[in-house]
This record gives structure tokens, C-alpha cells and sequence, in this order.
């Protein structure tokens, strides 16, 4: 091993809490071995995990093109959201009761949007048939 590091000087370096760089070693996503009862990291693997490990906002398909893709109607939840100013829940709870158009792409939830008025009338409930 070349330089070895604890998990407090991992995840300080990684900017991640202790939870889960012990999450990335028991998936082995990042090489370590136990020494006196403490998790010793390889400095190698430290960087190979930093280099390699998943970031959604550099998520892309398989052809290169990324995950959210505004220019053909194609949104995240979180900027959906950010546009009508109402709660990410709120978006995710009408995407699972198949209120809100959408696709999964691997972990992602993307949002196609044809009309905006129609879709701020669904989040803001405008579009219910009231039964008297």
C-alpha cells in the first residue's frame, strides 16, 4: 500500500460524511482492509473512487447526450420544482400516482414536458372535477 488514510481523512477529502464512505467500502467501491479494529484506506483507491464515483449532474446516456435535456422538453424533478416554487415531493408524489408524465432513466426521473400549462395545472390540483 502507498499512503494509507482513515475514514475520517477520507471522507474529509471526499467532502462525504463517515456513513458513507463505509457505505462505498462494503460495496467495495473503495478498497480497504481492517487493522487493529480500524478501516485502513489505500490512497489509490481514494483517488480511483474519486475519479470514477457517480455525480447526476454529469449523468449521461448511452449516445453521450445528457440525462435532462431542456432544449427537447426534458426535465428533472428538482428544476421542475425550481420553475413552479413548490416542493420536490409534491412532483415525486404525482409522478408515482402517474399524474405527470415521465420516464425513469436508470435512478433518474425524467420529466417530459409538452405544455407548461397544462402541467402547472396538474401540480397546483387546477384540473380535478369537483363531485357535489
Amino acid at each position: 500500500m502507498e499512503k494509507e488514510v482513515t475514514i475520517t481523512e477520507a471522507s474529509d477529502a471526499l467532502q462525504i460524511s463517515r456513513q458513507a464512505v463505509y457505505v462505498a467500502i462494503l460495496k467495495k467501491r473503495i478498497l480497504a482492509e481492517k487493522k487493529a479494529g480500524r478501516w485502513i484506506i489505500d490512497s489509490k483507491s481514494l483517488q480511483d473512487y474519486r475519479d470514477h464515483r457517480f455525480c447526476r449532474s454529469k449523468s449521461r446516456r448511452e449516445d453521450g447526450d445528457l440525462v435532462y435535456r431542456p432544449e427537447r422538453g426534458e426535465y428533472s424533478a428538482r428544476q421542475i420544482a425550481e420553475k413552479f416554487d413548490v416542493p420536490v415531493a409534491r412532483l415525486y408524489h404525482l409522478m408515482r400516482n402517474n399524474r405527470i408524465p415521465h420516464y425513469r432513466h436508470n435512478a433518474a426521473y425524467v420529466i417530459e414536458v409538452q405544455d407548461w400549462e397544462a402541467l402547472r395545472k396538474i401540480i397546483f390540483f387546477e384540473d380535478l372535477e369537483i363531485i357535489a
